[in-house]
């Protein structure tokens, strides 16, 4: 896993959300990253199979196990 990918894993795991998980541009205010580098970790994130879309599919949240 890539460090921005950790970055926004442990983001979407630690902070407090609704059931709807956190937007890509919450994400990337809160980590202080360029939207682009939010959207790479995610597709990374979610070909892992660790996280996955909600509303939409720049929405995502943590798949617990």
């Amino acid at each position: 896993m890539t460090p921005t990918a950790r970055k926004v894993f442990n983001l979407l795991h630690l902070a407090p959300q609704n059931n709807e998980g956190l937007h890509v541009q919450n994400i990337a205010a809160q980590l202080g990253l360029p939207s682009n580098d939010v959207f790479k970790a995610g597709d990374e994130l979610l070909g892992l199979g660790i996280i996955f879309t909600t509303v939409d599919d720049e929405t995502w949240a943590v798949l617990e196990f």
